[in-house]
């Protein structure tokens, strides 16, 4: 039904007006979700990453202490000319 306006009137319009509207919203409940479930991803991952580093810098003491040894243990000699 049109108005004397030329608009598209009646109770018909207005339900697609209120699904449309009722739409948009859970949309942007959706999509406020995803950024919250976005920065939580991005939070685990920066301390994943963190983790890792501090387990590298962990790591590179006995690996120093080995080389150390290893030199220590290469200043030896046999007797058998070994």
């Amino acid at each position: 039904m049109k108005s004397s306006q030329g608009l598209l009137t009646g109770p018909n319009v207005e339900q697609q007006i209120n699904l449309i509207a009722t739409t948009a919203s859970k949309q942007a409940s959706a999509a406020a979700e995803i950024s919250d479930s976005t920065s939580h991803i991005l939070q685990r991952a920066t301390e994943n990453i963190q983790g890792a580093e501090e387990a590298v810098e962990i790591l590179k003491g006995p690996a120093g202490l080995a080389g150390d040894l290893e030199s220590v243990v290469n200043q030896f000699r046999l007797e058998d000319g070994q």
